[in-house]
């Protein structure tokens, strides 16, 4: 994951993001899963998608097609949200099972793990 801050050249995130800076990501694959979601969750439990994007609620967007592979993966679009929490937790997951946003809230909801998915989790202190 990536921080691109205004005028700044990218820098990998380790522990804090600024809340105005967009985010982008690379993934690794290596096996071979077909469906990649990228989201966070902050204190709140505010969801913020970054992969697919998700702004309308009256739409559904499904998991976004994932490269196989041990080697990095970037994708293309840097995204910024309006982050109103101190703390955000960003998943990757990857999976069989091309779920949709709506799923994957109602599981967060439940507190149920993605079904077949790997996820990795990373944690973030927001800055402003």
């Amino acid at each position: 994951m990536y921080r691109i801050g205004a005028g700044a050249a990218p820098e990998p995130v380790e522990r804090e993001v600024d809340a105005r800076d967009e985010l982008a990501f690379g993934y690794v694959n290596p096996e071979a899963k077909r469906w990649l979601l990228v989201y966070g969750v902050d204190e709140h439990g505010h969801v913020y998608w970054f992969h697919p994007s998700w702004e309308d609620p009256a739409e559904n967007p499904r998991a976004i097609p994932a490269q196989p592979g041990a080697q990095v993966h970037e994708l293309p679009e840097a995204i910024s949200h309006a982050l109103d929490g101190r703390a955000l937790t960003l998943y990757g997951a990857l999976s069989d099972e091309r779920l949709s946003v709506k799923q994957v809230e109602q599981l967060l909801r439940e507190h149920r793990p993605l079904p077949g998915a790997q996820t990795s989790a990373l944690e973030l202190e927001v800055t402003r």
